[in-house]
């Protein structure tokens, strides 16, 4: 489901809610990148991605047209294999006890998303 409301031409806040209709808005995203995406994620947030294979297809295909990718996270002894997969294509830094998940294409698209089970994408 998805409610919009537009604040002006350029400016839209739109709600998404279920997981599926989340992960393709975050895919549409991917494919508005022009330059980087910047995401901050909770311990939570490493899992999801590196195990959802639309994300991650998503994620090599802004790699190989050269968007630069990188990740905020709390590493912890639960996720850090997970980083360590996330480490391996994209830049990733340490902030403990990191609340929310975040990301911001291009330096001018804001997107805040909740997650709230391991390897489960967000519902809302």
């Amino acid at each position: 489901m998805v409610d919009q409301a537009n604040v002006s031409d350029d400016n839209r806040i739109k709600i998404i809610t279920g997981s599926e209709n989340i992960t393709n808005f975050m895919l549409e995203s991917y494919k508005r990148a022009n330059r980087k995406m910047d995401t901050c994620l909770d311990f939570v947030g490493p899992s999801i991605v590196a195990t959802d294979h639309r994300i991650m297809n998503g994620v090599f295909e802004m790699l190989q047209r050269g968007i630069k990718i990188r990740f905020i996270t709390d590493v912890t002894k639960e996720n850090i294999n997970y980083c360590k997969d996330l480490m391996e294509v994209c830049e990733i830094r340490h902030i403990e006890g990191i609340k929310g998940n975040f990301g911001i294409l291009d330096e001018n698209e804001y997107v805040i998303h909740l997650i709230h089970l391991e390897s489960q994408a967000p519902v809302k």
